[in-house]
Order: structure tokens, then sequence, then C-alpha cells
């Protein structure tokens, strides 16, 4: 879920997304896409979005700026998987946000 020179197998419905790489947290890339769907969408008709995030799920890590927020914590298991959290939980409102900018979020 992080950069370790691995690629990332994305797929956009039933076709690879060519040209897309990994080498960034996939929670990024995932909401990225979530919220190019949520712009492009139109905001009358309703829409079904599938967020299945593989944060909190092996390999335990998380970017610096999230466990940052947890220095205070000895166990590091513990304080990569608290980062690991509140990464998913910032996703979520950014798309929360983008929906309900868009006028979305109640249908």
């Amino acid at each position: 879920t992080n950069k370790r020179g691995a690629y990332v197998d994305l797929w956009r419905n039933a076709s690879a997304a060519i040209g897309e790489e990994g080498g960034d947290y996939s929670n990024y890339k995932y909401t990225a896409e979530a919220l190019r769907i949520i712009r492009a969408h139109p905001p009358e008709k309703k829409l079904f979005l599938y967020m299945a995030y593989a944060d909190v799920h092996g390999p335990i890590q998380a970017p610096d700026n999230y466990t940052a927020l947890y220095a205070g914590i000895s166990n590091k298991q513990r304080r990569l998987c608290l980062a690991m959290i509140s990464a998913v939980d910032t996703s979520i409102g950014w798309i929360v946000d983008e929906l309900t900018a868009q006028g979305m979020y109640d249908s």
C-alpha cells in the first residue's frame, strides 16, 4: 500500500487502468479516482461508489504525516495501525466533502 517499488495492478471497471503506476500510497490513488468519478458524474443521477481500501491490512505501513500524529505511542505496530486508520478516515472525509459539494451526498 506504500512506496516499495512494487507494481500496483489498477483496474477501472473491466479494463486495466493502463499507464497508471504504483509508487504512491494506494489510499491516495483510490481516493483521487473516487473524487474524479464524483466530479464527472451528473449530480441528478444516482451514483453507487464502492470503496475498498487496503489500509489497515498488511503490510503495516503509513505515510509519515499520519505516523507523526501518533509519535507518543511507543508500540510501532499500534502507531502504524492508528496512522493507517487516520489515512482512511481522512480519505472518506474528502469523499463525503466532495459528494456534499456536488449536491450528491443525500441522494
